[in-house]
C-alpha cells in the first residue's frame, strides 16, 4: 500500500470523525439536553479521542525531534560485555532513522535535524535508512547535513522505502536507479552509503558494517564481515581531511 493510500485512509477517517461530531452538535442545538443520552455521548467521546490520536500521530508527532541519550556503558552492560565500552571512548554517536521525505516532509525537515545535530556535536553519525517515501526524488534536500562536522564521518544504509513503494522495486533495476540518484543527493550532505561494506578508523579498534536492505535479497552479512580481512579497504583518507 502506498503512502497516498494511507493518506486517503487518514483523511477519510478524519472527515468521518468530523461528520459524527457535527451530527452530535446539531442534535444538541436542535433537541437540547434530550440529545445528551449515554450512547451519543459515548460515540462523541470515542470519536473525539480517536480523531485526536490520528491527527497527532499523522501530522504532529512526525514533526517532533525526539532525542534519546544513552551511554556506551549502558549499551554494553545490557549486552553483558561492559569492558567493550572502553573501545568507544571519545566516540559520540548520533543515530538517525526514517526521514521519509515526501509530500509532507521536505528539505526544511532535514535543516531542522541538521541544526539539532550541530547542537549535539556528535563525531560519528549513522543514518539507518528510509530517507524518502513515495516517488519523491531528492535533489539538494540533504545538503544541510554538510554543516554537521563529524570527525568519523556520516554513514548510511538503505531502507525499503529508498528503493520504492512496491516489493518489485527492491529487486529490480528501477529500485537500484532510484538509490543511485539518492546516493548522489546524500553525498551533498557528506553522507556515504554502506552496501555490504565495512569501514574502519585509524587508531580505533572498531569496525562499522552496513548491509543492503534485507528485502532486496542482496543483504550479505557474510560478505560484509569478510571484508575485515581486507583491512580498512573502505576507509577513505580524503574523507577526513
Amino acid at each position: 500500500m502506498t503512502s497516498y493510500a494511507f493518506d486517503i485512509i487518514i483523511f477519510g477517517f478524519l472527515l468521518f470523525d468530523l461528520i459524527i461530531l457535527a451530527a452530535f452538535v446539531i442534535g444538541f442545538v436542535k433537541y437540547g439536553k434530550k440529545a445528551l443520552t449515554a450512547i451519543p455521548i459515548a460515540v462523541f467521546g470515542f470519536m473525539l479521542i480517536i480523531g485526536g490520536v490520528v491527527a497527532y500521530g499523522s501530522f504532529i508527532e512526525p514533526r517532533i525531534i525526539t532525542v534519546t541519550e544513552i551511554s556506551w556503558e549502558e549499551v554494553f552492560a545490557g549486552a553483558g560485555r561492559p569492558e567493550l565500552a572502553d573501545k568507544l571512548k571519545g566516540i559520540k554517536t548520533a543515530l538517525i532513522s526514517d526521514f521519509h521525505l515526501g509530500s509532507y516532509k521536505k528539505k526544511e525537515w532535514v535543516e531542522k535535524v541538521a541544526e539539532k545535530l550541530v547542537e549535539l556535536k556528535p563525531n560519528l553519525v549513522l543514518l539507518t535508512g528510509d530517507f524518502i517515501s513515495e516517488e519523491y526524488e531528492a535533489t539538494d534536500d540533504f545538503a544541510p547535513l554538510a554543516k554537521v562536522n563529524a570527525a568519523f564521518g556520516k554513514w548510511g544504509v538503505w531502507g525499503n522505502h529508498d528503493y520504492g513503494e512496491e516489493l518489485d522495486h527492491l529487486r529490480n533495476t528501477e529500485g537500484l536507479s532510484r538509490t543511485e540518484k539518492l546516493a548522489k543527493a546524500l553525498e551533498k550532505g557528506g553522507v556515504k552509503m554502506l552496501v555490504n561494506d565495512l569501514i574502519g578508523f585509524p587508531n580505533k579498534e572498531i569496525l562499522i558494517g552496513g548491509i543492503d536492505e534485507i528485502w532486496t535479497l542482496r543483504a550479505d552479512i557474510s560478505l560484509t564481515i569478510s571484508n575485515r580481512e581486507l583491512g580498512y579497504s573502505f576507509f577513505d583518507n580524503d574523507f577526513y581531511d
